[in-house]
């Protein structure tokens, strides 16, 4: 389980590893252009977590589920929104982070704009993956 986890964030952060690295083949717009669809990703993502979330701890609550997994399930989603990262300029929009690790200061590391536009759309396809991995768990009898 551990060893599990460990691996998802090593495969984590050598996929933001990469990301960082290429800058990406996309056609040139303006960083504006780029840090609002960023914000529109992150926002998307917010409201799918916020879900995402309530569901988990609503089905914890049942006993007609596998608890190991589920516990498992709710370490990656932790792990997950530990991993984000805010835009900026989108810190006053509304979208909430109920439950959420990330904070709105400044990122840690000077990104690009384009680099934060990626990192958004990796972390929303993780996040659909965890999504789906709680969906398989539901329908389990």
């Amino acid at each position: 389980m551990l060893k599990s986890l460990l691996n998802n964030t090593y495969l984590l952060l050598a996929m933001l590893h990469i990301l960082l690295i290429i800058k990406g083949c996309q056609p040139k717009d303006t960083n504006a252009e780029t840090l609002a669809k960023a914000a529109v990703i992150h926002n998307e993502m917010m409201e799918i977590a916020n879900v995402l979330d309530n569901e988990l701890n609503l089905f914890s609550s049942s006993q007609h589920h596998n608890q190991d997994s589920l516990k498992i399930l709710k370490q990656h989603v932790e792990l997950w929104q530990s991993n984000l990262i805010e835009v900026p300029g989108n810190e006053g929009d509304e979208h909430t982070h109920q439950g959420h690790v990330h904070n709105h200061e400044q990122n840690p590391v000077a990104l690009t704009p384009t680099q934060i536009f990626e990192i958004q759309v990796e972390m929303k396809s993780e996040l659909m993956d965890l999504k789906k991995r709680f969906e398989n768990l539901k329908n389990q009898k």
